[in-house]
């Protein structure tokens, strides 16, 4: 497949030049962590390319190319050096005897494959084609950013999505998401490298089978979906910060702001983990250096300047669109354009439960045992969450597992009593290294080894089970068995695959639709507004008195083409607690097309009309 070749070339040409420039912090790492922290740069590098290319409209794939090509040129040195110790890793598996770390390094391998694979699929996922790979490919298609005030979320930090935008004028969706893939394996080996510098090497092995076979990895890494990668720059934060607290040069510290800004750069929400190293400065300054307080201030701000400097660009850009520089944020006190009433903000990101201290205490197993209330496979995993706790029965008192548990514990205090308790994914990584040291701990004793590694199997060939479950449906797709529109007609989620077809296939290239009652624009080639009353304010019903005055408008903003699904709810409560669509919209848009449309195609109750 040629978007393989593509994602060969892209990865290695960042590699190389995040190695140019992590070789600038003149560290002394191993030669994984130096690919793992080359990695998270390197990517980081190509989205902030990205970005000013799409700012400017030089969005082509034809630059991209040659910007790859030289980049590779440019970084031969570096990428040799990769290339060398991805040999060497292949020499040092080959030369294990048979054992329980050779299996576990099969299994990593083994769900690495599958993840590739699954990955080669169209997009299915709602905020997959509602906005996260659904605004690059309007980028794409428009060879600009440009603003999209009916879709609110494109104001957000967006630079993962830039890497989308790479995918989407260079080849297909399938290169995006192999993005996302290659951030969640990312993660597994910063995991293993880590657990690595302190542990043994089966406890790294255990601890990124932790993290790597989780229900929740399995429903994300193949998707469009951010937060697997920004749970990567939150933990390379951690994982820089942490050695900076273990040796005091201050090029660590530096380099841990950095992967802040990355993480900050790609969600708003990253932020709340920031607060969590400013207090390990404090300590590390007062407590362990007995330093003052000049030292202390300098290098806390160097830190945030570092940090916000590398979202900055996010900050403008959004400014510029809404006048919020952190929209939705404080959007009353910026008074912010088009979405100024909506008040999406907190509301949207708010978590599900009461905030008692005990639904604190059993929120990881609510998230693992009840994860149908979040709308998705999420969760630790049941057996392997119930290691965790016994860090506190079974190991002696350890100074890295110790640090991994407080920052695990902030982290959830802030997410609890803060706005979206879900985001408990970005401390994954850190209680899959706390989990692989207990499990390692256990297997060493002789009465309960067998027993542990009995759990310990059966768990990971359950963890298989619910990846062939999240992902059995795309493999027709990816082995060539089925077409696109067999992929997403067979699906129960009412896309309209069908009547989006049409449109692509048959309607002039400059016609604009509304997709009413309809969200994911991704399945249209064609420009669109989204017209969901409650997300948007271009197309303001609350200004249409009668039918004409909707005509009207809608001609104004350039509708050609009416797509309508009626097969999704149009009564239901958006997150926001307010109905998406009344009956006086939708009788409204019955009038409409009775007088001034004309029915092109329909498919299962799903309409595409056309405006006089």
């Amino acid at each position: 497949m040629t978007e393989i070749i593509y994602f060969i070339s892209i990865l290695l040409a960042s590699l190389g030049l995040g190695k140019k420039i992590l070789c600038l912090f003149k560290l002394k790492l191993s030669n994984l962590e130096v690919m793992v922290f080359s990695s998270a740069i390197g990517l980081g590098i190509l989205s902030y390319a990205t970005l000013i290319l799409g700012l400017i409209g030089l969005l082509y794939k034809s630059i991209f190319l040659i910007l790859i090509i030289l980049a590779l040129i440019f970084s031969i040195k570096e990428i040799k050096f990769l290339i060398e110790e991805i040999k060497n890793l292949i020499y040092k598996v080959k030369k294990l005897k048979t054992g329980i770390n050779l299996i576990l390094i099969i299994i990593f391998l083994l769900f690495v494959i599958l993840n590739m694979l699954a990955s080669l699929s169209p997009p299915y996922l709602w905020d997959e084609v509602t906005y996260n790979i659904a605004l690059p490919k309007i980028y794409a298609l428009h060879h600009k950013i440009i603003p999209l005030d009916y879709e609110f979320r494109s104001n957000y930090p967006f630079n993962l999505n830039m890497l989308f935008t790479v995918g989407m004028v260079v080849a297909n969706a399938e290169l995006s998401k192999l993005f996302m893939f290659t951030y969640g394996t990312l993660l597994a080996i910063a995991i293993f490298s880590f657990a690595r510098r302190y542990f043994s090497l089966r406890c790294s092995l255990l601890a990124t089978l932790a993290y790597y076979t989780m229900p929740m990895i399995s429903n994300h890494i193949s998707s469009t979906y951010t937060d697997i990668a920004v749970a990567f720059y939150v933990f390379m934060a951690y994982y820089a910060f942490y050695l900076w607290i273990e040796k005091n040069e201050n090029n660590r510290l530096l380099l841990s702001a950095v992967m802040s800004g990355l993480s900050i750069a790609s969600k708003h929400t990253a932020v709340y983990y920031v607060p969590i190293l400013f207090l390990g400065i404090i300590y590390k300054q007062f407590f362990i250096d007995k330093g003052n307080f000049i030292s202390f201030f300098k290098k806390s701000l160097l830190y945030f300047l570092i940090a916000f400097l590398l979202a900055t660009p996010w900050y403008i850009k959004s400014y510029a669109y809404t006048g919020n520089p952190i929209y939705p944020f404080l959007d009353s006190f910026f008074n912010s354009r088009n979405q100024d009433s909506l008040n999406i903000g907190l509301n949207f990101l708010d978590s599900v439960g009461p905030r008692s201290l005990t639904n604190f205490l059993l929120k990881f197993w609510d998230l693992t045992m009840h994860s149908s209330k979040y709308g998705m496979l999420f969760g630790f995993g049941s057996v392997f969450l119930a290691f965790v706790p016994l860090i506190f029965l079974t190991i002696k008192s350890n100074k890295v597992t110790n640090y991994l548990l407080i920052y695990s514990f902030i982290a959830m205090v802030i997410w609890f009593f803060g706005p979206q308790v879900i985001r408990y994914v970005m401390i994954y990584p850190m209680l899959a290294i706390v989990s692989g040291v207990v499990i390692d701990y256990l297997l060493k004793i002789k009465n309960i080894n067998y027993f542990v590694i009995m759990i310990l199997l059966t768990t990971l060939v359950f963890n298989l089970a619910l990846w062939y479950g999240a992902n059995s449906i795309k493999l027709p797709y990816v082995f060539g068995r089925e077409s696109e529109q067999s992929f997403y007609t067979k699906l129960k989620d009412e896309n309209g695959y069908n009547v989006f077809k049409y449109a692509n296939d048959n309607l002039p290239k400059n016609s604009r639709l509304l997709l009413f009652r309809e969200y994911r624009g991704y399945l249209s080639n064609l420009d669109y507004i989204v017209g969901d009353p409650v997300l948007q304010k271009v197309v303001d019903y609350s200004k249409f008195v009668n039918t004409e005055d909707m005509y009207n408008e809608l001609k104004r903003l350039g509708i050609t083409h009416v797509f309508i699904n009626t097969k999704i709810d149009s009564a239901a409560v958006h997150e926001v607690g307010r109905p998406r669509y009344s009956e006086k919209h939708i009788k409204l848009m019955n009038e409409l097309l009775s007088l001034h449309g004309k029915l092109l195609f329909e498919s299962n109750g799903v309409y595409l009309y056309s405006l006089n």
